[in-house]
């Protein structure tokens, strides 16, 4: 009933995407189809948490038969535990919620010139939560690796929904090669790993991973390490999450918050034994982290577009699950960073469509013209306050949980384990991040709630419009998880035994983030200024551009890359062709030359063929 329940969450929405596509001859009929498949993954994997909590044991059950390569075989299994129920469980939620929520969001937004696409949105949303679900469940990295690489299609196509906009093509199109340039490396990996260990089931790899040879799996945990580090945009290949969105707002919710970024977080914990085994990808995973997490929450604090904030965040709470993964002393102990990837799902799932719901009462982006609505959308601003306060880390909200029980094992592996440097890193950065994390959300929070409103266009304040309930309902819904998921740890499962949290540690972030929330609302709230004014202007500016990180990967990756293309197209038309366009031109040449001869003479002709005749006989003495 399990497993059948753990395929259900796959073919559900795989099943709503195709019929979606092919037979929704409406919107509405898309939207349903859509709801239905998201709805019933929910069921599903409802279904397969119970059955993991009360069975107690991890199943799995061939999904597609076995493949003998003749250098190995393929195991295409299905496999549930509490790892893939718990994790299922959080991506079917989200997307059941942005199923719904963007039923309202996209309403009416289309014209003519730049129609909305519905059917082919909503099928793409349905088969995109299906991808996920096939990483979160597969039991062979093929099967994985069909799951990641659909998951990279699906974003493409999201990311450029509104593709009529130049921008929203190029922020696909980045987010499809940078991504792809970290696939690379899983797809390597995985052929190494097939090529020593003769299978790809991933249950087998974690039993037979101390017994590989030790330069194959480190070989290929770093390069799965390299697509870690593009799925979930983490330094230096997290340059393409800011710009993606450029997608829908509905669509930035379930990337960042229940699929692809948390994919890469997932196969780091899935295979935790294979990166044991490695020397030294789980220390280069750590330094990854630590500075990705800190140097995504201070580009955070400089944005003044809302959703870049929390693309960034996602950036650096990212790095938090990651770490939290890096620094486990076992090879079960991934249970900090999973908890995190958990309570982050609910939360900025939520912060997400709260700012999809403040862009469509102001038609911006930009925090300034959110300004006053505490006072018009005080229902909105207390879900937008819900979800900060669990962003910063504020107890007793969820995200205070996960994140000090990443901070607890950072300590533990500092001062009773053998993390050594590298813990202490994590540690120290994890502290830091957590007092800037509280800035920006304070600050966040009081420009939307406490700001100065935008004026309308004839100088008057912005019309006070009410929000569908399409769009409120999901942000209660997710309210749940982001203020209770905490409670979880009072009896965890079976995935969560390994979550711990020291009182010390957490007193102190717990202090640096309300320390950073304090300041940020009383420099907004009572002084009015914006505490990013603190930050001298070069230095935000450098901040908000995310260290112009882009122009270095232009001079570094795009110009030479330019260059060589333009090389190889200057030796492909001067070198290659050079020898059809010049058969062309001698052939052209001899035909002027020849045309010359004909004259219409007849005397002409007869002394050519003379003259021929002479030489011909003159060639055949010569050469006798």
């Amino acid at each position: 009933m399990t497993v059948t329940a753990a395929i259900l969450t796959i073919a559900l929405p795989a099943v709503a995407a195709v019929c979606g596509l092919l037979f929704a001859r409406s919107r509405t009929a898309a939207a349903e189809w859509g709801i239905v498949g998201a709805l019933g993954a929910v069921v599903a994997s409802a279904v397969e948490a119970f059955g993991v909590a009360t069975g107690g044991s991890a199943a799995s059950i061939t999904f597609l038969g076995r493949v003998d390569l003749g250098v190995g075989t393929l195991a295409l299994d299905i496999r549930t535990d509490s790892l893939s129920s718990s994790v299922s469980l959080a991506v079917a939620v989200v997307a059941a919620c942005v199923q719904i929520y963007s039923t309202a969001y996209l309403h009416g937004e289309g014209t003519p010139e730049a129609p909305i696409r519905y059917p082919a949105y909503a099928a793409t949303v349905s088969l995109f939560t299906a991808a996920m679900m096939l990483v979160v469940h597969a039991d062979d990295l093929i099967l994985l690796l069909v799951g990641w690489e659909g998951m990279g299609i699906c974003s493409y196509l999201l990311i450029g929904h509104h593709s009529e906009r130049a921008t929203a093509r190029a922020a696909a199109v980045k987010a499809f090669l940078v991504t792809r340039a970290g696939d690379l490396g899983v797809m390597a990996a995985v052929v190494l790993l097939l090529g020593s260990a003769r299978t790809t089931s991933i249950r087998a790899l974690i039993a037979a991973a101390e017994e590989l040879p030790a330069s194959t799996v480190t070989a290929a945990a770093l390069l799965m390490l390299l697509g870690v580090i593009g799925k979930s945009a983490q330094f230096p290949l997290h340059t393409w999450l800011p710009d993606a969105m450029e997608g829908p707002t509905p669509v930035s919710a379930l990337i960042h918050a229940a699929t692809m970024v948390a994919a890469g977080v997932f196969l780091v914990a899935r295979l935790l034994p294979v990166f044991f085994a490695a020397d030294g990808a789980l220390t280069i995973a750590a330094i990854v982290a630590s500075i990705t997490m800190l140097g995504a929450a201070l580009a955070a604090l400089a944005q003044d577009d809302l959703k870049r904030l929390l693309a960034y965040s996602t950036i650096s709470q990212v790095a938090y699950m990651l770490a939290g993964v890096a620094v486990a002393q076992d090879a079960g102990e991934a249970a900090p960073g999973v908890f995190h990837l958990l309570t982050h799902a609910g939360f900025k799932a939520l912060l997400f469509l709260v700012a999809g719901c403040c862009i469509h009462l102001v038609n911006s982006n930009l925090m300034s013209r959110m300004g006053g609505m505490g006072r018009t959308q005080p229902a909105l601003m207390v879900l937008l306050g819900l979800g900060l306060a669990a962003l910063a880390g504020i107890p007793p909200f969820s995200g205070f949980w996960s994140k000090e029980a990443v901070l607890t094992a950072a300590e533990h592996a500092a001062v009773e384990g053998d993390g050594g440097l590298v813990a202490w890193i994590v540690l120290v950065s994890g502290v830091l991040t957590a007092l800037v994390t509280g800035v920006y959300s304070g600050r966040a929070f009081s420009l939307v709630a406490f700001g100065d409103p935008a004026p309308s266009e004839d100088g008057h304040e912005t019309e006070v419009h009410r929000l569908p309930r399409a769009m409120m309902w999901p942000l209660w819904v997710l309210a749940v998880p982001t203020v209770g998921l905490g409670l979880v740890l009072l009896s965890p499962p079976d995935i969560l035994h390994g979550v711990h949290v020291s009182w010390l540690t957490a007193f102190t972030g717990t202090l640096v983030s309300l320390a950073g929330v304090g300041w940020s609302l009383t420099v907004t709230r009572i002084g009015g200024k914006d505490v990013a004014d603190a930050l001298p202007p070069g230095v935000r500016a450098f901040l908000r551009d995310g260290y112009r990180l882009d122009d270095v990967q232009d001079a570094l990756v795009v110009r030479p890359y330019r260059a060589l293309a333009r090389l190889a197209h200057a030796g492909d038309q001067e070198v290659v062709d050079f020898y059809p366009r010049g058969s062309v031109t001698v052939a052209r040449w001899a035909g002027l030359k020849l045309r010359r001869l004909q004259a219409g003479m007849a005397n002409g002709y007869v002394a050519w063929v003379v003259l021929g005749a002479v030489a011909a006989g003159l060639a055949g003495v010569v050469l006798s």
